[in-house]
């Protein structure tokens, strides 16, 4: 993979990402290459609380589920799906 350093934030990028920055600045989507790293980097922060919070909401509904096995909290398939208001179509 070719590397290049961009001019005005001194990154060592693989050429397909310099160029990419280089073609939204030249467009005028960003004043400067560090806006468009900035802004990259702010939006991978927001895609990343709420994976972290589904993650860990996942984690204890999981946690929940295994602790209802242990005392016997469970209902047999067949029970679920009679308790369904639409009982689906099993082949």
């Amino acid at each position: 993979m070719a590397l290049r350093r961009l001019e005005k934030t001194g990154l060592l990028l693989p050429d397909t990402l310099a160029t990419f920055i280089e073609e939204l600045v030249a467009k005028g989507a960003y004043a400067t290459e560090s806006e468009v790293i900035v802004s990259a980097l702010w939006e991978m922060r927001q895609r990343s609380i709420p994976y972290e919070q589904i993650r860990e909401e996942l984690r204890e509904d999981v946690l929940e589920g295994l602790e209802d096995v242990k005392t016997g909290r469970t209902k047999s398939l067949e029970e679920v799906l009679c308790s369904l208001p639409v009982k689906p179509s099993i082949k």
